[in-house]
């Protein structure tokens, strides 16, 4: 047997590093931003509902640098919140399609729209239970998130980012 000295880290530490040199997720603060469809898949939510599972890469620019953050969707088919499957299909393009009543995942994805986000904040004092409720699963660090509020569907309310290319050369031909 081997016993080893060790620098224990934080639930958040141990997040940190684990991504450490990755492409960092940035949470953008609350507001519109463009987005890109990175996929869409149908799928079958815990309550049985059909949806559509939508994974958006939000776009944005911080100091003159382009960032991005993968977000997750859930859009319903039917209920409460079925009004923003309408309005994504409107944002991306698809409107004609969703009128008819039909709509095939595999033509949203790379399609751009614009997105409504907010942060889901993550609470640190949250301790999942076990399903028998014996006993508490230990901390985790979950980090705060963006979500979708909802999607924009005129596009032109929103002034979209430009990247200016600066190309600077001296050699100008006479």
């Amino acid at each position: 047997m081997s016993i080893l000295k060790i620098n224990p880290m934080s639930a958040e530490e141990a997040y940190r590093a684990k991504n450490e040199g990755k492409l960092k997720n940035h949470v953008f603060p609350k507001g519109k931003y463009e987005f890109k469809v990175y996929s869409a898949e149908a799928a079958i939510s815990k309550t049985g509902n059909q949806m559509i599972k939508v994974t958006l890469r939000l776009e944005a620019f911080k100091d003159g640098k382009p960032i991005s953050n993968l977000t997750n969707d859930w859009l319903l088919l039917e209920g409460k919140t079925a009004y923003k499957l309408r309005n994504f299909c409107e944002s991306i393009g698809l409107g004609d399609d969703y009128a008819n009543g039909e709509i095939d995942t595999d033509l949203m994805k790379d399609r751009r729209g614009v997105a409504d986000v907010y942060i889901d904040k993550s609470t640190d004092d949250r301790y999942p239970v076990r399903a028998d409720h014996t006993e508490e699963v230990p901390k985790i660090f979950i980090p705060d998130k963006n979500k979708v509020n909802d999607y924009v569907v005129d596009n032109t309310r929103v002034k979209k980012p430009v990247v200016k290319n600066e190309i600077i050369d001296d050699a100008i031909p006479f």
